[in-house]
């Protein structure tokens, strides 16, 4: 998350003397027991593995749950005539459901199977989540195929539906059946609540028990205890009132080290890791069951005492570092790491409460997710990680160059990336020449000669095209001077600058232009578009314009510190080594589907060169169009796309930090001259004014 929340010096101060006088009010108390979620997990065969092999990709599981106390998956085999439906057991029995399906239904992306306890089937449309079938067990289920599609995809009828229940509003969350047989359906209501249904079983209609307000839309699941319900949201598991929708913690995430984000779970595009049901066992444990069949439980436990607790703050942590975090747990003998983070509704006051704690000394030992730290670094807030470096033989060499310099300033390193996300630039050689431009002097020149009209990149309006230009210059291309504290706008380039960025920003009257240039994206290790792609389409990469020239770009959002202010500072350097190590970085892409890093990339080259070996599949090529200059290419990791890969995290630069306020300043103050009302000189005279007083108040 990149937000920016200021806090004014007086408020800060204020805020300061206040943490401290209350720091030293009261009795002074022991640490409180700590206490952490364990968890467990095993993933049995089911039986699928005696299953004919010859079936191979058809046979497909399509449904998982507990069902008459135990788990069990529903697998399809997808026939051109009509396959059956089979019920797996853990003890690795088979029972056939029904027969003559078509493989329509039996597309996981598309459909879910739940199971009644009658042993009747139920089918949830996941094609846009808006349809809840039950079909005839004796019939079996295809789609009318006479009557044809509509929108490319979706068929008009089905022949051996009992019911056919299309939603009005949006989709189908969960479903589960109390112990009187009631069927309970958690939908999507009109605009962003959600509603509990009983649904009649032999019809589909669908009757209202309880209404969800905005703040319900964590809810991530539902299930049935008894003649009551268990929720599942991000914070934790819930005992719900289905009289009237009170309801109290049976197990709380927060504060833990386990992650269960609502959106992931719900939303993953491998709906094999979505969670479909769950349970209390009789020793109060929770068991949760995902898509793939594995079983989780969890359970709360106290934490040794005798290792020392550190405690990582950030707004969002990310479900593979919380998988990190839980592993370190495992092994680590001296130290335990929990987390403190936040939903979005409270992201300011916590972003600013973190910021006050800081200010006052004091704080989480590991700090993650600070948009703007450089003040913080100058204040000394931050501790040097270069001595623990050395002391533990963590090299920068072995790292690509974005890992320690993201917070780097002098030889000082005051953060350490654990991840990477790289971006690109492109341009069109119409405009950049075959070579491609090296300087923003050379790029602007290229602009402002080319005699086409056009816009810089779809969307990008003036601000943003000149935010582009100046965002990665540590002094504005010349025009700041740190050391002396002063600053000269008086130049050709700045008025190049606003120029440029005027005639190439996008707006609604501009629409039909053609853009002259594109990102880049590296979406992990198959989907990007190479040297060679880009050559054949006449484009050539152009990167970002940083001091010393083109870089391909990195954000600095993966960023852990420690706080100068721990007490627990050589423990907090352990978790943010382990997380640096070469095991834990090759982790980032076996565990890929447990996190938002999607496109994110391990820091730690040979990691990378690891995981780059471990990448068979992806043969075919195909493109998505993404509304960019060109559409996004996938294909597979061969010799050549490895090296453009491994170029651009090997290029890639994060943008300097101090700069931001001075960037600020210039895009406020320019927009008058984009809207036609201030010339270049009256923008540069007020610019030259503003940014010399901030040079002057900081000397």
């Amino acid at each position: 998350m990149k937000k920016n929340s200021k806090i004014s010096a007086v408020f800060l101060a204020a805020a300061v003397f206040l943490c401290l006088f209350l720091a030293g009010c009261g009795k002074e108390e022991g640490p409180a027991e700590q206490s952490d979620i364990h968890r467990e997990e095993v993933k049995g065969d089911y039986g699928v593995g005696s299953v004919d092999a010859s079936e191979g990709d058809n046979y497909v599981c399509v449904g998982v749950q507990f069902y008459q106390g135990d788990r069990v998956q529903i697998w399809g085999e997808k026939k051109s005539d009509g396959g059956g439906v089979y019920l797996h057991r853990e003890d690795g029995t088979r029972e056939l459901l029904m027969e003559n399906v078509d493989g329509y239904f039996l597309d996981l992306y598309s459909w879910w199977w739940w199971l009644d306890r009658d042993g009747r089937c139920f089918l949830v449309g996941d094609v846009g989540g808006s349809e809840i079938v039950r079909p005839d067990m004796e019939e079996g289920l295809r789609p009318d195929k006479e009557k044809g599609v509509r929108d490319n995809f979706y068929y008009d009828d089905y022949i051996g539906a009992v019911f056919r229940k299309t939603m009005d509003a949006g989709g189908v969350r969960s479903i589960c059946q109390l112990e009187d047989g009631r069927i309970i359906v958690l939908v999507q209501a009109e605009g962003m609540g959600w509603e509990l249904c009983e649904m009649d079983p032999d019809t589909g209609a669908l009757e209202k028990l309880q209404e969800f307000d905005a703040a319900s839309n964590e809810i991530a699941l539902v299930a049935a205890e008894g003649n009551s319900l268990l929720q599942l949201d991000t914070k934790g598991i819930w005992d719900f009132s289905l009289k009237d929708g009170t309801r109290s913690h049976r197990l709380s995430f927060e504060g833990t080290s386990y992650s269960l984000k609502f959106s992931h779970v719900l939303y993953s595009g491998d709906r094999q890791m979505v969670i479909r049901d769950l349970r209390i066992l009789e020793d109060g444990r929770a068991e949760l069951l995902w898509g793939d069949g594995r079983s989780e439980t969890l359970a709360m436990e106290a934490v040794n005492q005798e290792r020392k607790t550190i405690v990582l703050r950030n707004g969002y942590v990310d479900p593979w570092v919380k998988e990190r975090i839980v592993r370190f747990n495992q092994e680590s003998r001296d130290y335990y790491v929990v987390v403190e983070e936040c939903t979005d509704s409270e992201y300011d006051s916590f972003n600013d409460n973190t910021l006050l704690e800081l200010g006052a000394g004091r704080g989480a030992d590991i700090i993650c997710g600070i948009y703007d730290p450089y003040s913080l670094m100058e204040k000394g807030v931050f501790e040097d990680l270069s001595p623990y470096m050395k002391e533990s033989g963590i090299r920068e060499e072995d790292y690509f160059p974005a890992t320690f310099n993201a917070w780097k300033s002098g030889e000082k390193v005051y953060g350490a990336l654990y991840a990477m996300e790289v971006y690109g630039q492109c341009m069109v050689k119409a405009v950049a020449g075959e070579e491609g431009v090296h300087t923003v002097e050379e790029l602007l020149d290229r602009m402002l000669g080319y005699e086409g009209e056009a816009v810089f990149r779809n969307g990008l309006d003036a601000t943003g095209v000149l935010r582009y230009f100046l965002e990665y210059s540590e002094n504005l291309f010349g025009m700041v001077d740190w050391e002396n504290g002063t600053c000269d706008f008086g130049g050709d380039l700045f008025g190049k600058l606003l120029e440029a960025a005027k005639r190439y920003g996008y707006d609604e009257r501009k629409g039909e232009l053609e853009s002259i240039a594109g990102k880049i994206e590296y979406k992990g290790y198959y989907e990007f578009n190479d040297a060679e792609y880009l050559e054949e389409n006449g484009i050539v990469p152009i990167g970002y314009p940083f001091d010393d020239g083109e870089h391909t770009m990195t954000y600095s959002s993966y960023v852990m510190a420690i706080n100068s202010g721990s007490e627990n500072k050589e423990g907090a350097w352990e978790f943010i080594k382990y997380m640096l190590e070469e095991e834990s970085q090759t982790a980032l892409y076996k565990d890929y589907g447990l996190s938002w890093i999607y496109n994110g990339f391990p820091v730690n080259k040979s990691a990378f060169e690891k995981t780059c070996d471990l990448m068979k599949g992806n043969n075919s090529e195909s493109y998505r169009d993404t509304g960019d200059l060109l559409p996004l290419r996938t294909a597979k990791l061969s010799k050549s796309r490895r090296e453009d890969l491994r170029a651009a995290l090997e290029d890639a630069r994060s943008a300097p930090l101090r700069t931001r306020p001075l960037l600020d300043i210039i895009l406020e103050e320019s927009a008058a001259y984009f809207a036609g009302e201030k010339s270049v000189d009256e923008v540069r005279t007020v610019v030259e004014s503003r940014i010399g007083m901030y040079l002057g108040e900081r000397r």
